[in-house]
């Protein structure tokens, strides 16, 4: 069973997740979601997903993290912010960025998380 971990549930992410825990019941996976305004969960919970108490919770049970932010400022306050999410990493976690970050950000950030 892999566990996946979904961060950003606004327009474009609430509905990848949606299908994302349909897939994950399919396949008898697990989806676990946080958004920072808890009301945007209750869809994907419904398709059986189920939610984090923080995002750093969250990477911690997860293999493999889809974050759907605006840009790069966000998830960077994600990762270095009060949230720590990089530091509650328990083994090989894949982290799948699916926000608007130019791709020579998106190397500098994987630079940054591998230290």
């Amino acid at each position: 069973m892999t566990t996946y971990g979904f961060i950003g549930l606004g327009s474009m992410g609430a509905a990848m997740a949606k299908r994302l825990a349909t897939r994950c019941v399919e396949r008898g996976d697990r989806l676990v979601v946080w958004n920072r305004s808890r009301v945007r969960e209750a869809a994907v919970l419904a398709e059986g997903a189920s939610a984090a108490r923080d995002p750093a919770d969250l990477v911690a049970v997860s293999d493999v993290v889809v974050v759907m932010l605006p840009d790069l400022p966000q998830l960077l306050e994600l990762t270095d912010g009060p949230a720590k999410l990089l530091s509650r990493v328990q083994s090989p976690t894949a982290l799948v960025i699916c926000s608007s970050v130019a791709p020579a950000g998106a190397r500098a950030f994987a630079d940054h998380a591998t230290e």
